[in-house]
């Protein structure tokens, strides 16, 4: 795409024009006509692959979305300016196309295509539903098409068509589903192959034919031939009217374009029956003429097969020039292997051919034409060129001068005045200065200037031959006030006084002259003078005052150019840079221009600068001194290579004079959006419809069964289709804009609350320029019957009585679950304790059962020994006794204590004691205690006085001493006893150590069960009943405490009790 190289319009705006009269110049000047430069249009290529660009293509055409579609041997294709969509042909399937091979397609009215086939007739694509209606030619159905090779179809108003087929032509009645055929009864052979038609503008339908023209007499039914003659009124011969015409094409002004096979182009009148023979080469023999089109109401396009496109001047029918091929030239239309030429409604010229991808020009964009002059002017390159007028320059080129008409497209060789008398000599015209409307002024390489007038044909010649050496070169004029004119000259500037005829040469401040080559001079807006050397600026800042020499860096290279924007911006142009200058007081400073991108400017030979301030260089490039950018144009013609000789600024922007030609830059053009396209949406879903472009035409209705939609859109400009990027906004949902890319062009949304919205889209060019069209598209969602007010009130007050009788209700369940659940986990609970009870009463029967079994039977002998006087001793017999009974009331005491226990109701007498003072008093009675027993004894007390707890001491000193007779009952002698007390983490802890052996860790956390022993023998000597652990357990945990076991440092067992600390 061309815009993909031309990344350099940030925002354009359009020109006011400044007119000029051009009054008198043809009437004043001595014209020859010369050979008329060929304006080469440019060509885009279609930038994607199908196989139907790999052979002949019959017919392009325009959908009513903007789509464009090629047809032909390869079979049909659609384009959207990104994509190319195939339509399929499946063997044995009735959903697609019935053969590859397409002879003629047409658009109808809504989106879809007729499509006319070779051999198996008649087709109608529905572009909204996906799907084909074929129509083949059955020989005993008379409703059905007259063959199966159709040739043309044309698509009415009422959606009915007309086929052009080997059998004549057919007319097709949508809504009746019938056919009604139309033959003629001639005797030649191919006489009904009708091959083409075209209404003309009184609805009589024209058809051409394998034995020449035809008309459709539709009153009789049948096909007659017209009655003809030429321009002389003259009856048109046999061999001419049975000449055989592949295209017919009706202009603009309702006259019918022929193109011949093998022939001259024809143009029938259809309101007079005159046809015209247009010999428009007669050296050049007969041609195949294979398209028309007319891309602008004044030409009309003829593809020819010899020569490249003829244009002609569709009213006088002239030719006005050829668009040759060259595949030299990357833009052109590069082979002459053209099939089909078609105008879409945004007037692109396409181009499809035999084996090539089609390409297209863009009449509303003709941002970048060159000029070609096929013959040199006199023998001289283009030199210099200047506006007269809008779309009139003059044209120099070695000592001649030419005026060209862009409009006409004509050149004319203007006569220099008598009154240069150098017109005999051998030089050349260097420079060429519009003065005023009537005055031009001519810069020669002989040491002197021109002036002459256009309309009077007078002129005079000037020379400053003894201010400089001979052949000194007038490069450049510049007016500095009414009377005076600058001139930049190869020996330095000099200053012309028109009154004087005397020249000036220019003299610095000190004195010294300006004899260097100058190239360019410009007084600028505030009145100063600057002038470009080889070497320096030369400046004057006001009038009256002295120039000034301003020096420049050796890195500045000569400077060529001055230049100055709208906003009086001032730029000097080098030959390899650029500086903006900076005017401060009476001196200046260069700043040089920044450069954003890596690009450099390279050789600068030339320069315009345009009204947005963008600085157009050497035909090639263009600087954007606000952002930076520097960009560069597409090498339109490799053979003119840089258009250097020249540029200026003309009414649409630069216009560079290259060694062959000319180039012209429309500057508004080159925006993507100049042409104002607009923005359609394409494929518009909603559910499983599809809406066509009628039914969107006042709106979208989505129904209340869906309530979402997908549209797909794009801004039909061909020829910038991927720069774009899109932006959407849904008003009435949206709170941002989306976007969307050059690819994907989709907006979508889903579960849309009813009520109006409006769709609007944009689309903006990479570079950020908007598109002055935006497309608006109201949008109305139905409402689904649970989303109308009366329903949704309905429905809350209903919601409202059913949440309070639910409520109730399920309070009403909550609170009976609740209680069962509650009755039930007590009664569970309950039954648990029974069973734990149970249990325990049985473990405790009989433990207790097994604890007295033994004390009991021992007392039974000894009595009996008694009894019977066995017993020796029989006071110690007695003692004993005593001991036993003595045993089995404790045992009964501490299960009565347990029981307490249990049921919660042990007798505590507690009080508050200070527990340091409680267990000093007990400190002695244990050293005495273990003391008795043969163990060692430790203790320790590391507490402060302040702690008081709230304890029953007298219990308190039973657990301890248990706990130390437990010790003296299993500690092996000698052995260790220690007791500790101290803090630790908030709890007051008491301990209780020994020596071995200790207990396993399994035996460590049932030591305080109830009638547990680590030895379930009852032949222990040490005894016990096993309930005195489990005693202390239930007095100190009574008292908020807690008591545990584990393996002492000293190899025993260590018991420990602990409270919580509490201070006084």
């Amino acid at each position: 795409m061309m815009l993909k190289k031309i990344q350099l319009v940030a925002t354009i705006f359009c020109f006011q024009l400044l007119v000029y009269s051009t009054q008198g110049i043809v009437s004043a000047s001595e014209r020859t006509s010369i050979s008329s430069p060929a304006i080469m249009p440019y060509f885009h290529q279609v930038n994607a692959e199908s196989k139907v660009f790999d052979f002949v293509n019959y017919k392009i055409v325009e959908d009513t979305n903007g789509f464009i579609w090629f047809a032909g041997y390869g079979g049909i294709a659609r384009y959207d300016g990104h994509k190319i969509y195939e339509l399929e042909h499946i063997i044995d399937e009735e959903n697609s196309l019935q053969e590859i091979e397409t002879r003629t397609i047409t658009p109808d009215n809504h989106g879809g295509l007729w499509i006319g086939s070779y051999y198996k007739g008649l087709t109608h694509y529905n572009y909204q539903t996906q799907t084909y209606t074929h129509y083949p030619h059955k020989p005993n159905d008379t409703n059905s098409p007259a063959s199966n090779t159709i040739r043309d179809i044309i698509v009415l108003e009422n959606d009915d068509i007309w086929v052009a087929s080997s059998e004549g032509v057919s007319y097709y009645s949508v809504k009746d589903n019938r056919f009604t055929h139309y033959r003629g009864s001639f005797t030649a052979p191919r006489s009904n192959y009708v091959i083409d038609m075209a209404f003309d503008n009184f609805g009589k339908l024209w058809l051409s034919t394998g034995t020449g023209l035809k008309i459709l007499d539709q009153k009789n039914q049948t096909l007659r031939i017209p009655t003809l003659v030429d321009e002389n009124s003259r009856p048109i011969p046999n061999e001419e009217s049975n000449i055989f015409f592949r295209k017919m094409f009706r202009d603009s002004y309702g006259k019918i374009w022929l193109a011949s096979h093998l022939n001259y182009i024809r143009v029938l009148d259809p309101e007079t029956g005159v046809i015209s023979k247009l010999n428009n080469d007669p050296t050049s023999g007969k041609y195949i003429h294979m398209s028309i089109t007319q891309p602008t109401p004044n030409e009309i396009w003829v593809l020819n097969l010899s020569t490249g496109i003829e244009v002609f001047n569709a009213k006088t029918k002239t030719k006005v020039r050829t668009i040759k091929p060259d595949k030299e030239l990357p833009y052109s239309t590069h082979s002459l292997r053209a099939d089909v030429l078609f105008t879409d409604s945004n007037q692109n010229v396409w181009i499809s051919y035999n084996g090539e991808k089609p390409r297209f020009h863009s009449v509303k964009q003709r941002a970048i034409q060159s000029i070609d002059f096929d013959k040199k002017l006199s023998s001289h390159e283009p030199i210099r060129l200047i506006s007269l007028s809008e779309k009139n320059y003059l044209i120099s080129s070695g000592k001649k001068l030419h005026l060209f008409d862009e409009t006409s497209n004509k050149i004319s060789r203007l006569k220099l005045p008598d009154g240069i008398s150098i017109k005999n000599l051998d030089f050349q015209i260097k420079s060429l200065f519009r003065e005023n409307e009537q005055t031009i002024w001519v810069g020669t390489d002989t040491s002197g200037i021109a002036q002459f007038n256009i309309q009077t044909n007078e002129g005079k010649f000037f020379s400053y031959e003894h201010l400089a050496t001979k052949g000194a070169i007038a490069s450049d004029f510049a007016k500095i006030s009414d009377d005076e004119l600058l001139i930049s000259t190869s020996h330095g500037p000099l200053i012309f006084n028109k009154k004087s005829s005397e020249f000036t040469q220019i003299h610095t401040e000190d004195g010294k002259p300006v004899n260097v080559r100058t190239w360019h001079a410009k007084q600028l807006k505030s009145g100063a003078i600057l002038i470009a050397t080889v070497n320096q600026l030369v400046a004057r800042f006001s009038r009256g005052s002295s120039f000034k020499s301003i020096a420049s860096s050796t890195s500045a290279g000569p400077f060529i150019q001055i230049l100055q924007s709208q906003d009086e911006t001032i730029w000097a142009l080098s030959n390899r840079s650029i500086y903006k200058v900076e005017i401060l007081g009476e001196s200046i400073r260069l700043v040089p221009a920044k450069l954003k991108n890596k690009e450099t400017f390279g050789s600068i030979y030339t320069a315009a600068i345009d009204k947005n301030d963008h600085i157009w260089i050497n035909g090639k490039k263009v600087y954007n001194p606000i952002t930076g950018e520097l960009n560069s144009l597409p090498n339109y013609n490799k053979e003119y290579g840089a258009f250097l000789r020249g540029a200026f600024l003309d009414d649409d922007g630069p216009v560079f004079i290259g060694q062959r030609g000319i180039l012209f830059i429309n500057v508004d053009e080159l925006s993507p959006f100049a042409s104002n396209v607009p923005i359609r949406a394409i494929n518009f879903h909603s559910g499983k419809h599809s809406f066509s472009p009628s039914e969107l035409a006042k709106g979208a209705y989505l129904s209340a069964d869906s309530q979402e939609f997908s549209v797909k859109f794009s801004a039909l400009n061909y020829s910038f289709s991927d720069e774009f990027k899109y932006e959407y906004l849904l008003h009435g949902y949206d709170t941002f804009w989306r976007t969307s890319n050059s690819s994907e062009r989709r907006a979508q949304y889903t579960s849309l609350p009813p009520g109006q919205y409006e769709l609007e889209i944009k689309a903006r060019h990479k570079s950020g320029l908007l598109n002055k069209q935006s497309f608006k598209l109201p949008i109305h969602v139905a409402p689904k019957l649970y989303q109308t007010i009366w329903f949704k009130t309905v429905i809350a007050v209903s919601l409202l009585l059913l949440t309070l009788f639910l409520h109730k209700r399920t309070l009403r369940k909550k609170i009976g679950r609740e209680r069962e659940k509650a009755n039930h986990q007590i009664a569970l609970e309950r039954a648990k304790m029974a069973e734990e009870l149970i249990e325990k009463k049985n473990q405790l029967l009989a433990d207790v059962s097994h604890e007295l079994g033994t004390p009991l039977t021992i007392l039974k002998l000894q009595v009996e020994a008694l009894k019977d006087d066995i017993e020796e001793d029989v006071h110690a017999t007695y003692d004993a006794l005593d001991i036993k009974l003595s045993e089995l009331g404790k045992l009964v005491s501490n299960i009565h204590q347990l029981a307490q226990s249990d049921v919660g109701i042990i007798q505590l007498e507690c009080e508050e004691i200070e527990i340091v003072h409680f267990l000093s008093k007990l400190q002695y009675e244990m050293e005495k205690f273990i003391g008795n027993s043969g163990f060692h004894f430790t203790f320790k007390n590391e507490l402060i006085e302040s702690i008081i707890l709230e304890l029953d001491s007298a219990s308190i000193r039973q657990v301890l001493f248990n706990l130390l007779e437990n010790s003296t009952k299993y500690t092996q002698r000698p052995g260790q006893i220690s007791f500790s007390a101290k803090q630790k983490d908030g709890l007051i802890q008491l301990s209780i150590d020994d020596s071995s052996p200790g207990v396993s860790d399994s035996d460590l956390t049932r030591i305080f069960e109830r009638l547990y022993r680590v030895e379930k023998s009852r032949s222990r000597k040490t005894g016990g009943s096993g309930l005195g652990l489990a005693i202390c357990k239930s007095v100190i945990e009574a008292q908020g405490g807690s008591i545990y076991a584990e393996h002492s440092s000293m190899g025993g067992l260590k018991v420990i009790i602990e409270w919580p600390e509490r201070s006084s």
